[in-house]
């Protein structure tokens, strides 16, 4: 059996419409995001990853950034699940 393919990268441009569709579905869902985490700490870790964001990145990179923003929530239920092929 051979591996998996691995997707390609995903563009900076698709990178940050999926962190402000992330941000937009959590702040409409969750009925407190910030109650742990003040929403400005979060905000300004979120800059510093869209600041810093390459070109392309691999889709595990980027699981791997979203899933720390938003497991500083803190809130123990809120999370963002691997990529199928992690």
């Amino acid at each position: 059996m051979e591996p998996a393919a691995k997707p390609p990268p995903i563009t900076r441009a698709d990178a940050l419409a999926d962190i402000d569709a992330l941000f937009d579905a959590l702040e409409r869902i969750h009925p407190d995001p910030y109650f742990i985490r003040p929403r400005d700490l979060v905000a300004a870790e979120r800059r510093q990853i869209t600041d810093t964001l390459p070109d392309a990145i691999s889709l595990d990179q980027w699981w791997m950034r979203l899933a720390t923003l938003v497991g500083s929530l803190s809130d123990g239920h809120t999370e963002v699940s691997p990529p199928p092929a992690f």
